[in-house]
């Protein structure tokens, strides 16, 4: 069966970027669903499109602690996609903060556009390949998970979430068998190292205090919604307003 095509959203605030990185990730294959001049709709239009990845070319300007919060942000909303980076010449600063904040790989827009294109679209193979064999924690289970890396207890999570607490023993057994740990350390390790979450997450409440159930949701913002509203077909023009990435 041949593998499904490749959807592709492009960002730079420089137009003649834009148009040769997505000609070379058409010619290359790679299905090019939306463009944009303008960064803050990367969430929405990655959203709206179902895009598996993200080019992000990044202003010289831009300020590296704000890139590395907003690109953050972004995996916090798009969790399934993969983002390469574009940085000028030097700009040692933005290439670390993106990675910092999750980018899969930070590249220099001098390069050749094509074998760029080609390196980045390989890396993303490799990458789809390893999350397949990547064991998936159940939405209870990583929840219960992140509390645990609070440093609650189990009857303290099972306080929160008003459940008993060998409901809480039964999740942890299972994320124990699945990640192939022995305990919640090694557990919250892996986690950790796999980006399960951010090792800077913040922490919730006493869980000790009894109160109604919340999800653990991401806090968004800077331009980014949780729930944009569905872009209109314009957005898949190009926007030639000059705009930093945070």
């Amino acid at each position: 069966m041949p593998e499904p095509m490749i959807r592709a959203v492009v960002i730079d605030p420089d137009p003649r970027w834009r148009h040769a990185v997505a000609a070379a990730l058409q010619q290359s294959g790679v299905d090019v669903v939306a463009s944009s001049g303008d960064p803050t709709l990367a969430p929405r239009l990655a959203r709206a499109r179902s895009a598996d990845l993200l080019l992000l070319g990044v202003a010289a300007e831009t300020d590296s602690l704000q890139l590395q919060r907003w690109v953050r942000r972004l995996h916090e909303v798009c969790r399934d996609l993969i983002t390469f980076v574009y940085v000028g010449p030097g700009d040692v600063a933005n290439a670390a903060a993106a990675l910092a904040g999750g980018a899969y790989q930070a590249l220099d827009r001098r390069l050749d556009a094509p074998k760029t294109i080609d390196d980045a679209i390989e890396a993303y193979k490799a990458e789809k390949r390893a999350r397949v064999r990547r064991p998936q924690l159940s939405r209870r289970e990583l929840e219960i998970l992140r509390l645990v890396a609070r440093g609650s207890s189990n009857r303290e999570v099972a306080k929160f979430l008003w459940v008993t607490d060998q409901t809480i023993k039964f999740h942890l057994a299972n994320t124990y068998k699945k990640l192939e740990v022995r305990n919640r350390v090694e557990a919250i390790d892996w986690a950790r190292r796999h980006g399960l979450f951010p090792p800077d997450d913040p922490p919730e409440p006493d869980p000790g205090v009894r109160e109604p159930r919340r999800p653990i949701q991401p806090t968004l913002s800077d331009g980014i919604a949780l729930d944009p509203p569905e872009p209109s077909d314009e957005d898949d023009t190009d926007h030639d307003a000059v705009s930093q990435a945070a």
